[in-house]
């Protein structure tokens, strides 16, 4: 499973808080809750920085739950979108709640899973635009 996260808070570091690797952290009157309490080892977790772009994706190497949070931790990048979240967001065809219709987040917005990626690749030869999906 693939997971879109928030963490545009600047004055929240995970690792402060949670220890060395922590990279994201939900609690369970958060939206997204019902999907992220789910998280586990080998999924992937792409974060959405402060200035709005999604930079790394990371695989998650722990997972840590408690009643009411999840903490995931993870040294292994194994993404790099460097784009900004409305475009990866319309890029991988995401739909939420706490979404927009044009892609943009919605106030609360903190997690969304998803579990395959739709993209567009050019096809062989003719250089037309084709759909693709598959996990990336």
């Amino acid at each position: 499973m693939n997971y879109l996260c928030a963490a545009i808070d600047r004055h929240f570091n995970h690792e402060e808080h949670y220890g060395k690797g922590a990279i994201f952290s939900l609690r369970s009157h958060q939206h997204g809750w019902d999907a992220f309490r789910q998280v586990m080892q080998g999924d992937t977790v792409y974060l959405i920085a402060p200035n709005r772009i999604v930079k790394l994706g990371y695989r998650v190497t722990r997972v840590r739950r408690g009643e009411d949070f999840v903490v995931v931790y993870s040294d292994q990048v194994v993404d790099d979108p460097g784009i900004p979240y409305q475009t990866f967001i319309k890029r991988y065809g995401l739909t939420d709640s706490r979404i927009s219709s044009i892609g943009n987040m919605l106030r609360g917005f903190n997690a969304v899973a998803f579990e395959s990626f739709t993209g567009i690749k050019k096809a062989p030869r003719s250089g037309a635009l084709t759909e693709q999906a598959g996990d990336q």
